[in-house]
C-alpha cells in the first residue's frame, strides 16, 4: 500500500513539473512574439526558458515543448512564415543549451562548465533578441512619436465616417529596421495598415487607404445618379480629391460632410475625338447641374488610344442655364509619346 502510494506521489510530482514547463513554455513564447511589442524585445522570454531548464525533466522533453508552443503561438500571430521559422529557431535552440547548462550546473562536478555556458547563452539570446525584435528604447521613442501623430490625425469620435481607430503595440520590422504599430478602423475592421517610424522619418499607409474608403461613398451616389440618365453608358467615377479648409480633416469628418467638396473624376468610354468629347461632356454636365449634384470641380476622361487621353476639367464656378454652352479648349502636350494627353479647361457659360 506504502509503494502505491509512492508512485501515485511520483506521478503527481511528474505531472506538476509537466505543467509548470508547459506553463514555461506558454509564457516564453508569448513574451517572445513581435505582437508582444516592447516585451518582445526584452529578456523576459530568455530567463523564463532558463529557469525552466532546471525542472527535473529530460532535455529532449523540454526542448519540445518550448519549440512546438513558439512555433504555434507565433504562427497565429505572424504573416509571414520566415519570421516564425527564426523565432521559433531562437527559442528551440536556447532552450536546449540552458537545459544542458543546468544538467552540468546540477551535476556539482561540472558547475563551471555549466554556469559559464548558461550566461553566454543569455547574453547571446538577448542580443538576437534586439536584432530580430528591436531595442527597447528606440521602440518607446518611436510609439511616443506614433502616438503624438496619430492625436492629431485620427479622430475618436464614434460618429465619424472612419468611426474609431485602434492601434496595435509597437512592433519591429528587422527586415527593413522599421518600427510600426498596426491601425484599424472600427467601420472597416478588414482594413488593415501600418504606421512606421525609421530614423526618425514617419510613414502613414493607413491614411491614404482610410480616405479612399470615405470617399468611396460619395463615388457611390454620384454613378448611381447618373446610371439613371445614362443605363447604357461605359463611364466610371472616382474621387479625385477634397478641398479642404486648413482646420478641417476629412479623417476626422462626419458622414456626407465634403460633398461639394470633392474633385471628381469621370471616364467616358467610346470617345474617339474633340467632339464626341465636347458632346459628351455637355450631356453628363446637363444630368449633372438637372439634379444638383454638389461637387467643386469635375474632370472629364475619355480616348480609345492608350497614350492620347482627352481630358476636360469643369470648374463649379457658374451656374448652367437652359442650353447656353460654350466650351474653350486649351491643349496641351509632353514629349513623351506614351505620357501625351489633351487638357481642355471648360468653361460653362450662359
Amino acid at each position: 500500500m506504502k509503494k502505491l502510494d509512492e508512485n501515485k506521489k511520483k506521478q503527481l510530482i511528474s505531472m506538476g513539473f509537466a505543467a509548470l514547463l508547459a506553463l514555461a513554455a506558454f509564457l516564453a513564447a508569448l513574451a517572445f512574439r513581435r505582437s508582444a511589442g516592447v516585451i518582445a524585445m526584452t529578456p523576459l522570454a530568455f530567463a523564463i526558458t532558463a529557469a525552466a531548464a532546471f525542472l527535473p525533466i529530460d532535455e529532449k522533453t523540454k526542448t519540445l515543448f518550448f519549440g512546438v508552443t513558439a512555433f504555434c503561438l507565433n504562427t497565429v500571430n505572424e504573416q509571414k512564415m520566415r519570421f516564425t521559422l527564426i523565432y521559433t529557431a531562437i527559442i528551440t535552440v536556447s532552450c536546449f543549451i540552458f537545459s544542458m547548462g543546468a544538467k552540468y550546473i546540477l551535476q556539482k562536478k561540472k558547475k563551471a562548465v555549466g554556469i559559464p555556458l548558461i550566461a553566454v547563452c543569455l547574453v547571446a539570446c538577448t542580443g538576437l533578441g534586439l536584432v530580430y525584435m528591436g531595442n527597447p528604447v528606440a521602440a518607446a521613442k518611436a510609439k511616443a512619436d506614433i502616438k503624438e501623430y496619430t492625436q492629431g490625425i485620427y479622430p475618436e469620435s464614434e460618429n465619424a465616417a472612419l468611426g474609431t481607430v485602434e492601434f496595435s503595440d509597437i512592433q519591429y520590422n528587422y527586415a527593413d529596421g522599421t518600427y510600426f504599430v498596426y491601425a484599424q478602423s472600427s467601420v472597416y475592421p478588414a482594413d488593415q495598415q501600418i504606421i512606421s517610424v525609421k530614423n526618425g522619418g514617419l510613414t502613414d499607409l493607413f491614411k491614404p487607404l482610410m480616405e479612399d474608403r470615405i470617399l468611396e461613398p460619395y463615388a457611390k451616389s454620384f454613378t448611381a445618379a447618373l446610371r439613371k440618365s445614362f443605363p447604357d453608358d461605359m463611364f466610371t467615377v472616382e474621387c479625385d480629391s477634397v478641398a479642404l479648409l486648413p482646420d478641417e480633416s476629412l479623417l476626422a469628418a462626419e458622414t456626407g460632410e465634403f460633398y461639394s467638396d470633392i474633385t471628381y473624376e469621370i471616364w467616358l468610354g467610346g470617345i474617339q475625338n474633340n467632339t464626341d468629347m465636347t458632346e459628351a461632356v455637355i450631356r453628363y454636365m446637363k444630368v449633372i447641374e438637372k439634379q444638383k449634384l454638389p461637387y467643386d470641380r469635375i474632370v472629364f476622361t475619355g480616348g480609345s488610344n492608350p497614350w492620347i487621353v482627352r481630358a476636360v476639367t469643369v470648374e463649379n464656378i457658374t451656374y448652367i442655364d437652359n442650353d447656353n454652352y460654350s466650351v474653350d479648349f486649351v491643349s496641351t502636350a509632353t514629349s513623351n509619346r506614351f505620357d501625351r494627353f489633351m487638357n481642355y479647361w471648360m468653361k460653362i457659360k450662359k
